[in-house]
């Protein structure tokens, strides 16, 4: 069986453009300090698309990424689902989920992702949620942009959807239950329609 070690980030990319660090005009990662220190992502004099994202990233540059958005659900009292984790917790926290978006916004985060690490059919099913898992990820990207365009203050936040290796967990006891581990074929049908939905 093939072992599945994959996250996949499919970019939401706003109307607005991304501050280009690339350069060494005012934004540029030479004059780029953090939130706390100062911030100058935001002067709007240099900006760049996707394809300059990736420039940035190819040249070294750097991009700050939120945090994990389960575990951060679950330590501040997000109800976790027994076999898919953070996953539901979109449809039960929603308000909880935009304000831990909006955390990682205001900390400095350029791209911030959306709740669907554990919000594959394969995570939602076994916990009755099988027929929702559109409306839990359309909702989880719902949240992200919303904390985006509220908190973001001018700067130019791309939000992403992640696609993980988690498989459902044995209710109870968050260890994997390897009676239920799914086959390549079911992995790669979630992916698809994960990334249909993201996309």
């Amino acid at each position: 069986m093939t072992k599945w070690l994959l996250s996949i980030f499919i970019f939401k990319i706003p109307d607005k453009k991304i501050p280009n660090m690339c350069s060494n005009g005012p934004n540029s990662l030479n004059t780029y300090t953090s939130p706390v220190i100062g911030d100058k992502r935001n002067q709007g004099q240099n900006t760049m698309t996707y394809d300059g994202l990736k420039q940035r990233l190819d040249a070294g540059g750097i991009v700050i990424l939120d945090g994990g958005m389960g575990t951060e659900l679950q330590r501040r009292g997000a109800p976790m689902d027994p076999a898919a984790w953070c996953g539901p917790a979109t449809l039960h926290a929603e308000k909880l989920l935009t304000e831990i978006h909006a955390d990682y916004i205001a900390a400095g985060a350029e791209v911030i992702t959306a709740n669907t690490y554990a919000s594959s059919r394969l995570m939602l099913s076994l916990s009755g949620y099988g027929d929702q898992v559109e409306e839990i990820n359309r909702r989880s990207v719902e949240a992200a942009l919303r904390a985006r365009d509220a908190a973001s203050r001018g700067t130019s936040v791309v939000v992403a959807g992640s696609l993980s290796h988690m498989v459902p967990m044995s209710k109870g006891t968050m260890t994997v239950d390897p009676g239920n581990l799914p086959n390549d074929v079911e992995m790669a049908t979630a992916y698809d329609e994960l990334a249909r939905i993201l996309a």
